[in-house]
């Protein structure tokens, strides 16, 4: 669920939503991220554990595809 779904599900629940990035770094370097829901008499808080992916470096980029160079003699036919 992307955030903006979340946001929007907890807005027609008539919730109040905070999403915000908890301080320090989780066990075995995972990030975390706390997801308080509010209504009027109640609180509760869920925190989530991201592990992001490792982004392996592109070794070469390729080449721009280009048109075979014209043939001189078929001009004529342009």
């Amino acid at each position: 669920m992307s955030r903006a779904q979340l946001f929007d599900r907890a807005r027609r629940l008539a919730l109040c939503a905070s999403l915000r990035a908890r301080p320090g770094v989780g066990p075995q370097g995972l990030s975390l991220f706390s997801l308080m829901l509010e209504a009027a008499d109640w609180r509760t808080e869920l925190v989530a554990h991201v592990r992001r992916p490792v982004r392996q470096r592109a070794g070469r980029r390729a080449k721009a595809v280009r048109p075979p160079p014209r043939d001189m003699r078929q001009q004529g036919l342009f």
